[in-house]
């Protein structure tokens, strides 16, 4: 959760963060978006995946189709195993959106995973942008 990102500000113009977020807990999440935001350039786009929780996900959880079943809340995080907490971690849809908000990184794109509907371990992907200084 403080961990800083060996690079200059505004060093990369992309960034993939793929099978990243899916492990890291609230704390930790929020700092690697501070960090990610950071070293992007102005305009720099980055990719990242995560479990995203929301009606839709929660209700495919529910009905026994997801790949994992993010039902033991650790902080503001669901995982999949209490033993194994960064094994599988899911956080809630809104509080990401407002978190990537928080550190200016606006969302071009979200692309559902398959991970909750048909149970196949494929991640939500988000594809952000900076804000433009």
């Amino acid at each position: 959760s403080r961990y800083r990102f060996p690079f200059p500000d505004g060093s990369f113009d992309v960034a993939i963060v793929a099978s990243v977020f899916t492990h890291l807990l609230t704390p930790d999440l929020d700092n690697y978006l501070r960090e990610l935001a950071r070293v992007l350039a102005p305009g720099g786009r980055a990719a990242a995946s995560f479990y995203l929780l929301n009606e839709t996900t929660r209700g495919h959880i529910a009905a026994g189709r997801s790949a994992f079943q993010f039902t033991k809340p650790i902080g503001d995080a669901m995982v999949n195993d209490a033993d194994r907490p960064s094994w599988a971690v899911a956080h809630d849809e809104d509080r990401v959106r407002a978190s990537l908000a928080a550190n200016r990184l606006e969302i071009l794109k979200w692309y559902p995973g398959r991970w909750a509907a048909e149970g196949i371990q494929v991640q939500d992907l988000i594809i952000v942008v900076t804000a433009q200084s």
